[in-house]
């Protein structure tokens, strides 16, 4: 092969018309001749030969890599761990075990098994400990300054002009603030004061509801605010901590199930609707894996 190179070479360097010769000859046959049609099926048939190589590379690339345990918000693992999560979790301090949480699902070739690690062990002790927690995080806070002012200021004045209507809502969630703004001064007012007023339950947050912006959780809230000894503030974390699936979409009749059961726990751990509250977010706010970044303001 070395003496075939060798002799190319040099008869390049002394005959080079020759091969002037018979490159002006090929590129004539691949124009004018069948030899077009050949080199069009050549390249096709490198591409799909590459391809195939590739494809091949990448499968035993995947088989090659170890299964691991990806931890998303409960435990997943793959389907060869189901019998060591689907046994008895050991109990953890604090922490009591959720019984109905372990869940199938397909992604690709892969069975993923989840399941939560536990929620908030509801005892006095506990619920005492973690409502500290959520006050180390915001005593002497701007939000801590607006829950004391407004709910001061709610105790003789018995609906929400719109600067106290839009702050309130944004100590709950910040992402509506246009939505918040973009209410009527006089239909804050007046729907917040019918709101106060009425008996019916139901009526009575559905009614803050039609503002714009305003959600079941920012309802609660702004209910919480002038009833503090009667409504608990919705939200996910404390869900998450009582071991309730956060439903697809809100209504009245879980909203009614979700402030029995705080007045229940409130009232068995003698302490108020509110420390409840702060413990069961604040338990989530250090336990619950986050699955994704987002900008929300705490309930």
């Amino acid at each position: 092969m070395k003496w075939i190179i060798l002799y190319i070479i040099y008869h390049f360097i002394h005959y080079p018309s020759d091969f002037v010769k018979a490159y002006k000859w090929t590129i004539n046959w691949i124009i004018t001749g069948s030899g077009f049609y050949i080199v069009i099926w050549l390249i096709i048939l490198g591409i799909l030969a590459i391809m195939g190589f590739v494809i091949e590379w990448h499968k035993k690339r995947r088989q090659k890599q170890p299964e691991k345990d990806v931890r998303k918000g409960d435990i997943e693992a793959t389907s060869q761990a189901v019998a060591k999560y689907s046994k008895s979790i050991p109990m953890l301090e604090g922490v009591a075990p959720i019984e109905k949480e372990i869940k199938t699902v397909v992604r690709g070739k892969r069975e993923i098994v989840r399941r939560e690690v536990g929620r908030l062990q509801i005892n006095r002790e506990n619920i005492i400990k973690w409502s500290r927690r959520y006050d180390m995080l915001y005593t002497g806070t701007n939000n801590e300054r607006t829950e004391t002012r407004l709910k001061l200021l709610l105790q003789n004045q018995r609906y929400l002009d719109k600067p106290d209507f839009v702050k309130l809502c944004m100590w709950k969630s910040h992402r509506p603030k246009k939505h918040y703004e973009s209410n009527d001064a006089g239909l804050i007012k007046e729907t917040t004061e019918l709101s106060f007023a009425t008996e019916g339950e139901e009526e009575r947050i559905l009614k803050l509801i039609e503002l714009k912006g305003v959600s079941w959780p920012v309802a609660s809230a702004i209910l919480h605010f002038a009833f503090p000894n009667k409504y608990p503030i919705l939200d996910f974390r404390a869900l998450w901590s009582l071991g309730w699936e956060k439903p697809s979409a809100y209504s009245f009749k879980f909203w009614q199930k979700y402030c029995h059961e705080i007045s229940q726990i409130a009232q068995q751990v003698n302490l108020s609707i509110r420390t409840v509250d702060k413990a069961l977010w604040a338990y989530s706010k250090e336990k619950q894996p986050r699955l994704k970044p987002c900008r929300r303001a705490r309930p």
